[in-house]
């Protein structure tokens, strides 16, 4: 070794970098014991553990932050999605008609706007973060019942009632 060690650039050099102390104390011509004794009174590796730590800790909460970010953006688009999915279902249902000539028509399409109307729920209860277990809705025996926590639901009878029709018979 020529001249004085610069024992700073050495410290921050092993602290922030990724060379062994023995591979330092050769590229600084240095005895790898005194490189050691020096680290060691030092608390290098201490401070450079703590350093790595801190940023796997930073690395980590950016990550996390990215992710939460593009959840957040990812749930308002579905929200908005199914909020025009139940608009759409809603305007399709004023469209459904009456005719007691075409019983079987108006039960396709009543079954078609509750299947999305049911989609449209789960979406947005997913979007919500809430589970979708309880939308209300439940396919049962031709017709849709409440689960027992959820409020009433409509059976196609109801539907059909609702558009003008026979409250009791959705063939009449």
């Amino acid at each position: 070794m020529t001249g004085p060690v610069d024992w700073a650039a050495l410290k921050a050099e092993y602290v922030v970098g990724s060379m062994s102390l023995s591979d330092l104390a050769r590229k600084y011509g240095i005895k790898p014991a005194t490189v050691g004794k020096r680290a060691e009174r030092g608390g290098w590796t201490a401070e450079r553990r703590e350093l790595s730590e801190s940023v796997a800790a930073e690395a980590a909460s950016r990550v996390v932050q990215t992710r939460a970010s593009a959840i957040t953006a990812l749930n308002e688009r579905d929200l908005a999605m199914a909020m025009a999915l139940r608009a759409k279902a809603a305007k399709r249902l004023g469209r459904v008609t009456n005719d007691p000539a075409t019983p079987d028509a108006n039960l396709k399409a009543l079954t078609a706007i509750a299947s999305i109307a049911e989609a449209a729920q789960r979406m947005a209860r997913l979007a919500l973060g809430l589970p979708t277990t309880n939308t209300g809705l439940g396919r049962m025996g031709g017709h849709f019942e409440a689960d027992p926590d959820a409020p009433p639901a409509m059976t196609f009878a109801d539907l059909y009632a609702a558009q003008g029709g026979s409250e009791h018979d959705p063939n009449h």
